[in-house]
């Protein structure tokens, strides 16, 4: 039986590429600059394939959300209530980055007043994140 040996040019990508992730990984303000510069200089590209993943998967998004949505009536009453109540009081800076603009409140549990204020990037990236928590969670057996 016959291996195949990867040639040297496969063998430094890899290398490359696990050292730009690593990188990227450790020096998460940096990119999040970068990453917005990015956003912005491509934005209209960005929000076109957003609209194209949605229309494509559109039926199992709302799924999703549906389904999300109606586990629990009692947190979807407390969601609606401090939305209705806190909408108002935002302050449009995000409280991770500080950027200034369109922000979401991100409930660090579903009680009153447990939110912070954080713009898109930050949200996004506070629930990457949170998978990734409970990803190795569910590696580690806890």
């Amino acid at each position: 039986m016959s291996m195949t040996v990867p040639d040297s040019s496969e063998v430094a990508k890899e290398k490359k590429n696990t050292y730009q992730r690593e990188y990227r990984k450790n020096n998460p303000e940096k990119f999040r600059v970068l990453d917005k510069k990015n956003r912005e200089k491509h934005e209209e590209k960005i929000e076109e394939k957003d609209r194209n993943y949605y229309k494509k998967n559109k039926k199992r998004l709302i799924e999703y959300q549906m389904k999300k949505r109606s586990v629990d009536p009692e947190t979807n009453k407390i969601r609606q209530s401090t939305y209705k109540k806190f909408n108002d009081k935002k302050k449009g800076v995000c409280s991770k980055c500080g950027d200034e603009g369109r922000t979401d409140f991100h409930h660090t549990s579903y009680k009153p007043n447990k939110f912070v204020e954080l713009c898109k990037s930050c949200h996004k990236l506070y629930h990457v994140n949170e998978k990734r928590r409970e990803q190795r969670r569910e590696q580690n057996g806890k």
